[in-house]
Formats: structure tokens, sequence, C-alpha cells
């Protein structure tokens, strides 16, 4: 069960970033981290709505990325494509438009996206969808799922669970509040829960999770902590190798089965992403600073000077003085200077007095 506060009281919402760690924020109640794989400029929008306990949401992005975190506790998701633009891997296995992905409680997801994605996810409490499976149908879906993480569908059905699902948030975006009412809510809430279950059930599913995988899995979080752990070293895989103890082959074999892509193309990943956190984390310092200090393009030309005045909330040198024809702010009132002639500053204003 997700936290109270997860949960949009108000119904839809919908949201749009240019950042992918912004974008990773962004849905509601999960731990996740985005690391961007394709060059240019990142675009995301998440649409979102909770129905009680069950979450869903629409993601589309417009570059590769590899996604890694996990969903809130207890929780059974399931990842329903709706528009891929090439091949993606979901715990190192390839994704087509006719998969559904699925990941249970405590499970952590690697999901490399194709350059375009468009996805609906679902997130239900995995012991309800257990006990519903049961008294509805005698059907265990944790037990159907154990060691798989890949649904193979027919065409046909995977049309069936996508038109719905689509339907589903079009009618959103036209009527934000079109599920306001609790009783419209239980109901899209049951066909949700009945759709996942048939699905499951023609599902010609095989273990997609080997034997052998869980020192990979090992070795792949080793290997990202490291990486993480030294943002500002210029690391190559050699230096993994010699830090983790481990053969090249090995740890290729570790990215590669559970994240999808190879060592070096992780380390490129993660300093392309760093040094674009670091921009845009500057970026906004300077942004920051540009506002406490209230510089005005081109008044240090026209001869401004700066002040603090006794009042100010800003620390010294933080307060500018305008040039002659300008109008100047402190303390909420107001003085100018007009000219060669200056008219008498009100008696409140500190700042005004000490200048004039």
């Amino acid at each position: 069960m997700p936290p109270p506060d997860a949960r949009t009281t108000a119904g839809f919402r919908s949201v749009f970033c240019e950042d992918a760690d912004e974008h990773a924020r962004n849905l509601s109640a999960w731990e996740q981290t985005y690391e961007q794989l394709g060059h240019g400029p990142f675009t995301g929008r998440l649409d979102e709505i909770w129905l009680a306990d069950l979450q869903l949401f629409r993601e589309r992005t417009n570059q590769g990325v590899l996604q890694t975190g996990l969903s809130w506790p207890g929780a059974r998701t399931f990842g329903v494509p709706l528009a891929l633009g090439g091949t993606g891997t979901f715990l190192g296995k390839p994704v087509t438009a006719t998969t559904l992905v699925t990941f249970g409680p405590a499970q952590e997801l690697y999901l490399r996206t194709p350059p375009m994605l468009d996805v609906i996810g679902i997130s239900v409490p995995a012991a309800g969808l257990q006990t519903l499976g049961l008294q509805a149908e005698g059907f265990d879906p944790e037990t159907f799922l154990t060691g798989r993480s890949l649904l193979p569908l027919t065409a046909a059905v995977m049309r069936g669970v996508q038109g719905y699902l689509r339907q589903l948030f079009e009618l959103l975006e036209q009527n934000p509040q079109a599920l306001s009412p609790a009783a419209v809510q239980r109901e899209v809430k049951d066909a949700v829960l009945e759709l996942l279950l048939s699905a499951m059930r023609a599902a010609d599913a095989e273990p997609t999770v080997a034997a052998g995988s869980a020192a990979h899995y090992a070795a792949a979080r080793l290997a990202r902590d490291y990486i993480a752990a030294h943002p500002t070293e210029p690391l190559t895989v050699l230096d993994l190798c010699r830090a983790l103890h481990l053969s090249r082959r090995t740890l290729q074999s570790s990215f590669q089965d559970v994240l999808g892509v190879s060592p070096h193309q992780y380390l490129r990943a993660a300093r392309l992403n760093g040094l674009r956190r670091a921009l845009r984390s500057a970026a906004l310092k300077r942004s920051w600073r540009s506002f406490c200090s209230g510089e005005i393009s081109g008044a240090s030309r026209r001869g401004g000077r700066s002040r603090c005045c006794c009042c100010c909330t800003l620390p010294p040198r933080r307060c500018w003085r305008p040039a002659k024809t300008r109008i100047a702010r402190c303390c909420g009132c107001r003085w100018a200077i007009r000219g060669s002639r200056r008219q008498p500053p009100p008696s409140c204003c500190s700042f005004a007095k000490s200048v004039c």
C-alpha cells in the first residue's frame, strides 16, 4: 500500500518536463533513477491517476533511458507498451510491442527504453491481486509469475489491452474529472484488474530469469554503486574490473544480462549525465545569485552602484543603486531620480536617506 500523501486526491494529473532526473521524480511513490543514453534534449510527459490503491500512469519519452529503481512497497507492476521507437530491454531481455512486462514486490526495475517510448504502467498491491485471482478464477498470479518478467501475448490479446487503456487515458485528457465519482472509480479499477488476469491466463509465458543470474545482478549493482560513488573520476572498464575484482568478461555479461547495455556504454552515459546535472546545477545557482543580487541588464553600464541598506534582508553588496531616470525600490517604498534633481525620499526609507 503506497503512502497516503503519494496519492493524487484531485484525480488525474499530467506533467511535462525537459530533464530526465526531474521526469523520474515525477512518478508518485516510486524511487527510481534515469540515465539518459541518447544525445540531444530530453522531453517527457507523465499522466497519472490513483484509483484507491491502484496506480495507473502513462509515460512518454523521446530519448533512450536506462531506468532503475523500485516501485512502492508491496506493489506488483505491469508495463503495457503502446509505441516503441526501436527495441528496448527489460532485465537484459528484448521487449517487443506484444510483450507485457512485470515485476513484483521488492524486485528492482532494470529497463532500457528505446529512443521513443509510449508505455502505460499499472501498479497494484500484489496481495490484493493474488486474492482476487484466487477468488474469481481459482488462479494464483504470484505463483504463475514466479521467475517470469516478460509475458508474450498474441497480437489480438495485446490490442485489447492496449485499446482499453489508451481510451481510458484519452478520456482523462479530455475530461480530467471523468473518474471523480467513487462508483466509476470502482468500476474502472475492477475492469483493469480483470484485464490483467485475462492477459496473464492468455500469456504464452516461459521463465525468463536464468538460474545463475543472481551473480550478474550482484555484479551489476556493485558496479553501478561504485560508479555513483566516484562521480568525478574518469573511470574505465578496467578500473571497474580492478576495483570490484571481476573479470572483464563477467562484467560485460552482467551489464548485458541485467541492464541491456555494455559497461562502456553505461560509463559514457554516466559521465554525460553527470556533466548535464552539473551544468544544470550551475545554471540554477547562477540564476539564484542573479535574482538575489537584483542585477538588471545594463544597470551597471548606466552608472548603477551597489550599496546595502540597513533594513534589507539580503547580505551586503546584494542591493543595487539605480542610475538616473530609474526608479529605486527599497523597504516597499519608491523614490525617483529625475535628471539632476532628486525628489526627497520618504522618511521610512533608510537606504534612500543614506545615499541622498
